[in-house]
């Protein structure tokens, strides 16, 4: 063993040795031991609260080393009073061993004196209502270091289960365990009826059957449901039907009542219907228009009273003759005077338009012709009518002078219906052209020529052609004849016209016989003996000598 520097510093050495077969070994082990540990302090400790008679260890300061039983302690003290009957200590303490290890440290401590704590102040009595909250206030006092406060509550129901008595505790003990107690009443009176839940008023139209919804109430100071009385007075109305008055009470434990009224009208805003009506109709102005017995009546029904049906109409005339709107409202009215109409409606109109009666023959006429416009039957039932003729013509066939006319009647009555028919003249051209003059018959001289005058002609439908053909027949005479001129006229249908002039050629005139001059001879001369010449207007001529 080697002592250190200090008494609680040593150091040890252990030596080992070994012998085998005379052969020596041998080690050191060295164990050093040190003291660099401060002491601890040990009391008193911090922040703790103590009595003034609990024993000194807890109120002084105390040190111990792990290494030496004896301890250098020094410290400083500073008390103050926190408040009534508890002192605060604050230590600087110094520990200190003798190898120097030092320790330093701060301690508070709180000495309670063992008189009994006081409050500064408790909550006074309360009474207050059931609707009203309990408020649970806490008592205060001067100082709560190392207090133990505690409360407590007792509840208890004298009268109703509505109103009851609160009774709140107070108690606080201090480190010596003197305790001080206190208390304070809380009086909750219930006055306040239940809260009622009535059913809403409504309004139920008739035949619909009211539903009667049950009250229910609830009683808030003693948190129950309250048993409902129900008591229904009915009135009846004026027409028949009836309102109900439902009247509702509650009552709590504690005799406080709630009442209510429900107001159930039953009303009828429904008007009646109608199961028949009779169908609307339309007529025409010639028709036999039913009796109102034979249009018959509307019919109604109500779900909740009688119905009274009654008729009346209006009519209106239209703008043409014979012909209106007849309205035929039919009112339904309950007994609560809910009305319903509904209408018929006649109506009588002229649709038809004028007959025009035709005849189916067939109409001919000869061009040229004035054309005589016939009307044909007209019939109309309602009113007046006028008639529009028009006419239009149409070429037909295979020549101009053919064609058809066409009539057209429009036949418009007073209401504007409006009815058409035609009649067709067939036109024809049967007649032939006609001469307007002819050249007249004539006797010529056989050595003119045929005249070349022409004959006029005209057609009232059309046109004419004409054309010319001649014969002729000779005379007993040389140069005598009669030629015969035929002229045709023709119209573009082929209808034609014959006219014929005669003209006569005839030889009145003598030849013209030319003799040789006379003359004188000898007689020994040659007496010539020439010719005489004759020339005829009509041809040859014979000279006799």
């Amino acid at each position: 063993v080697v002592d250190g520097d200090c008494p609680n510093s040593y150091i040890i050495e252990r030596v080992w040795s070994a012998g085998i077969c005379g052969e020596t070994i041998s080690d050191i082990q060295i164990f050093s031991f040190v003291d660099d540990s401060p002491p601890t302090i040990i009391s008193p400790i911090d922040g703790s609260h103590v009595c003034e008679t609990d024993p000194a260890m807890t109120l002084f300061p105390a040190a111990q080393d792990n290494c030496q039983l004896t301890v250098l302690l020094n410290f400083e003290l500073d008390e103050t009073v926190i408040c009534e009957g508890i002192i605060k200590r604050d230590y600087i303490i110094t520990a200190s061993d003798s190898c120097g290890n030092t320790s330093v440290e701060n301690r508070t401590v709180y000495i309670h004196d063992i008189a009994p704590p006081t409050f500064l102040s408790v909550p006074t009595n309360q009474t207050i209502s059931c609707t009203e909250s309990v408020n649970l206030e806490s008592a205060t006092y001067d100082c709560s270091i190392g207090m133990t406060y505690t409360e407590g509550s007792n509840v208890s129901f004298p009268n109703c289960s509505g109103s009851l008595v609160q009774t709140q505790t107070y108690s606080l003990t201090d480190m010596c365990a003197s305790t001080t107690n206190a208390s304070r009443v809380i009086t909750v009176v219930d006055e306040i009826p239940p809260i009622l839940y009535a059913p809403e008023d409504f309004v139920v139209s008739c035949p619909e059957v009211p539903v009667l919804e049950p009250a229910t109430a609830f009683d808030e100071c003693s948190n129950e449901i309250i048993t409902v009385i129900e008591v229904v007075d009915t009135v009846i109305s004026n027409c028949g039907l009836f309102t109900l008055v439902r009247t509702f009470s509650a009552t709590d434990d504690c005799g406080n009542t709630s009442t209510a009224v429900q107001t159930i009208t039953v009303t009828d805003t429904t008007p009646p219907v109608f199961s028949f009506i009779p169908s609307d109709l339309s007529f025409d102005c010639a028709d036999e228009i039913p009796s109102d017995e034979e249009l018959g009546i509307a019919i109604a029904y109500d779900e909740c009273s009688d119905v009274i049906i009654t008729v009346s109409e209006v009519i209106t005339s239209v703008v043409c003759p014979l012909t209106y709107l007849r309205e035929r409202v039919f009112t339904a009215v309950d007994s609560c005077g809910n009305t319903v109409s509904a209408t018929q409606t006649i109506t009588v109109t002229d649709n038809t338009p004028p007959q025009i009666v035709v005849s189916p023959d067939t109409v001919y006429a000869e061009c040229g012709d004035n054309l005589v416009n016939n009307l044909p039957e007209i019939i109309d039932d309602c009113s007046e009518f006028t008639v529009l003729t028009s006419v239009s013509y149409l070429p037909e066939g295979t020549c101009p002078g053919q064609a058809i006319s066409t009539f057209t009647y429009t036949v418009t009555d007073a209401c504007g219906n409006v009815n058409s028919a035609t009649k067709s003249v067939v036109i024809t051209d049967n007649s032939p052209p006609t001469f307007l003059s002819i050249p007249p018959d004539t006797v010529l001289s056989c050595e003119s020529d045929i005249p070349l005058d022409l004959p006029t002609h005209s057609d009232v439908c059309s046109s004419s052609t004409l054309t010319e053909t001649q014969s002729e027949v000779l005379g007993e005479c040389l140069g005598e004849r009669i030629v015969t001129r035929t002229f045709t006229i023709t119209d573009l249908c082929g209808n034609s016209e014959i006219a014929e002039q005669t003209v006569s050629f005839v030889d009145s005139t003598s030849p013209v016989l030319t003799i040789p001059e006379d003359y004188t001879a000898e007689c020994s001369d040659a007496h010539p003996m020439d010719d005489a010449s004759a020339t005829d207007n009509c041809g040859e001529v014979t000279i006799d000598v």
